[in-house]
C-alpha cells in the first residue's frame, strides 16, 4: 500500500498517449525512460527519450511496438512468484474475508426479513382499523403507499445483499486461485489493474534490442 501511495504521489505526467506500461519502461542502452508515439495514426510505439529533444543522448535503440512491450512484461511475470509463506497467509486472509462477508450478509438478511415481517403486520393492522371505521380511506391509502415503498426498498436491499455476496465470493475465490500464480493473475487483469501490479512489484524494466535486459 505504501508503494502504491508513493507511486501515486510521484505520478506519471499526462501526455497525449497513455498506456499502463508508461513510466515503467526504460532504455537498456542509455537508461532514459521510454515514451510513446503514434505512427501512421494507428501504430503505438515506445521509444527512448534519449533520441529526441534537448536531452538527446545519441541513443539508437529501435522503437518497440506497444503490443510487443506488453508481451515482454507479461512473460516477465512467469519469473515472478510470491513466496509460499505469503501465498499461504494471503489464502488464509482471503478465506477469512469470505467468512466475514457471509456473516455480515446473514445478519443483514435477518434484519431485512424482520423489517418485512413488521411491515406486513402494520399492513394487517391498518386494514383492521379501516374495516372498524377507525381511520378514513385517504389515510388508509397514504399508509399503504408508505408501507409499500418501505417493503420495496427492503426487498431491493435484500436482493442487492445476496448479489453482492455472490459477487464478492466469486472475486475472493478467484483471488485465492490466482494467489500462487502471478503470471496467470497478470494475464487476467485489465490495464488499470496491470498498472497496479507493476507499481507494486516492479521499479523499472529495461529494454534493449526489443528484449528485457
Amino acid at each position: 500500500k505504501e508503494t502504491l501511495r508513493a507511486r501515486d504521489v510521484a505520478g506519471v505526467r499526462q501526455r497525449r498517449h497513455e498506456h499502463y506500461l508508461k513510466g515503467l519502461l526504460h532504455c537498456g542502452e542509455c537508461g532514459r525512460r521510454l515514451s510513446l508515439t503514434l505512427a501512421k495514426g494507428r501504430y503505438l510505439y515506445f521509444y527512448c527519450l534519449g533520441q529526441r529533444g534537448s536531452a538527446r543522448t545519441g541513443c539508437r535503440q529501435p522503437y518497440v511496438l506497444a503490443g510487443d512491450a506488453e508481451a515482454l512484461v507479461e512473460d516477465l511475470y512467469r519469473q515472478i512468484q510470491l513466496p509460499r509463506a505469503w501465498v499461504r497467509r494471503l489464502t488464509e486472509e482471503l478465506e477469512a474475508e469470505i467468512v466475514d462477508r457471509q456473516a455480515e450478509a446473514s445478519e443483514r438478511r435477518v434484519l431485512l426479513t424482520k423489517t418485512l415481517a413488521k411491515l406486513a403486520e402494520e399492513r394487517g393492522k391498518l386494514l383492521q382499523a379501516f374495516y372498524a371505521n377507525a381511520i378514513p380511506l385517504d389515510l388508509l391509502k397514504a399508509e399503504q403507499d408508505r408501507i409499500g415503498g418501505a417493503e420495496q426498498a427492503a426487498k431491493t436491499e435484500l436482493e442487492t445483499t445476496e448479489g453482492d455476496l455472490d459477487g464478492w465470493q466469486d472475486i475472493l475465490r478467484t483471488a485465492i486461485r490466482l494467489a500462487g500464480n502471478c503470471h496467470a493473475a497478470y494475464l487476467k487483469a485489465r490495464p488499470s489493474i496491470r498498472r497496479r501490479f507493476n507499481d507494486a512489484v516492479l521499479q523499472a524494466v529495461f529494454i534493449k534490442d526489443r528484449r528485457i535486459v
